[in-house]
């Protein structure tokens, strides 16, 4: 009798671990028009978001040859939201971050959701969870946020009732879109942002929800060559086909655009400056990192972008745009570190309140999002 008892020990053990784990895992996965979007889990690093300030130090001690701390966020989330309630309005200056911290190689994924629990315990911790990896094989980051959107307006006591009963603080709506809050997870909650997000929709009260996905690398290849335009008048300069081009001498003998059209070039914020630019360039734009006018220059695919839509014609300068007597509005986000989609779609809606007619942006983010 003894032995069976030590025999099925160690298999009770091994099912409650693939059981514990096991859930875990399949609760990797969103929601989008109802359906479920399954998540691949990345175990080289774990997604941290912590608070305070003097937090920050204590997390860059950490650093060392098997430990890797990528850059530290700062989570502007408050900032930019419009708080109803007066404890969300008090705690405006309170500053939170987010991080990713690397693990050990070939980890296993028991180990993994182990090593999530023990930087759990730290101090000022709001929540640490796994990262995921894209279809495209991009990495994708979990920050302690996470999105709701209201079926009606008059719904908002319901929404601050789930919130009170799982221990989460709502932020406040977004500027442009009123029937979207932010709810944010605080410390010592047992579930992330992913798995609260789907709490709520499941519920059946709420329109969407969305996780604040942190996104990473979203911009496209600068491979733009200033002085070889053969796609707008290809004479076979490079060896190619003579005449395979958009055409655009022949556009330019009926309009080279129009002053009153204004194009938001939303990317990594256009040099202002730019003697090629200066001319077409719009009102001072806006920072959809921070939420803040002007636009910052965070680097120089926005630039090229801008040239190739609105570079000035015959200066004796770089380009020509293809509708060089059209504006340019420039709209700055990171594309290279963290970017959550709250900031990702401020740029969009500030874009055409702001009287934008077209907008541009040569990246692309997670597909299959609500928000």
């Amino acid at each position: 009798m003894q032995n069976i008892i030590y025999k099925i020990a160690p298999l009770m053990l091994l099912f409650f671990t693939v059981s514990v784990f096991g859930q875990k895992q399949s609760d990797n996965f969103y929601y989008y028009k109802g359906e479920k979007f399954f998540l691949d889990i990345d175990t080289r690093t774990i997604s941290i978001s912590f608070e305070g300030e003097n937090s920050i130090n204590s997390f860059k001690s950490l650093r060392s040859n098997s430990i890797k701390i990528t850059e530290i966020i700062e989570d502007n989330s408050r900032a930019t939201v419009v708080s109803l309630d007066a404890k969300a309005t008090s705690k405006k200056a309170v500053k939170s971050y987010y991080m990713e911290v690397s693990t050990s190689k070939n980890m296993t994924i028991a180990d993994y959701y182990k090593e999530i629990e023990s930087y759990k315990k730290l101090p000022n911790i709001l929540m640490a969870s796994p990262t995921y990896t894209t279809k495209s094989g991009g990495d994708l980051g979990l920050s302690n946020n996470f999105y709701v959107k209201l079926k009606d307006k008059n719904d908002i006591d319901i929404l601050y009732k789930k919130a009170k009963e799982m221990n989460l603080e709502v932020l406040g709506h977004d500027k442009h879109m009123p029937l979207w809050f932010t709810l944010s997870v605080k410390s010592k909650n047992k579930l992330n942002s992913l798995q609260l997000a789907n709490i709520f929709y499941e519920t059946g009260w709420f329109e969407s929800t969305e996780p604040a996905f942190m996104y990473h690398n979203i911009a496209t290849s600068n491979d733009t060559y200033y002085n070889n335009q053969w796609s707008l008048n290809n004479t076979g300069q490079n060896g190619g086909t003579s005449g395979i081009d958009i055409n655009m001498e022949e556009a330019w003998s009926i309009t080279t655009g129009d002053p009153s059209i204004k194009t938001a070039v939303y990317d990594h914020g256009l040099e202002m400056n730019h003697p090629d630019l200066q001319a077409n360039v719009h009102g001072t734009g806006f920072d959809a990192n921070n939420g803040t006018s002007p636009a910052t220059v965070r680097g120089s695919h926005g630039t090229a972008c801008a040239g190739i839509i609105g570079a000035v014609k015959d200066n004796n300068l770089g380009i020509s745009g293809v509708a060089p007597t059209s504006k340019l509005i420039s709209i700055s986000i990171n594309l290279v570190s963290s970017d959550s989609p709250s900031q990702l779609a401020s740029g969009f809606n500030w874009a055409w309140k702001n009287g934008a007619d077209v907008i541009s942006n040569s990246w692309e983010d997670m597909r299959h999002r609500a928000l």
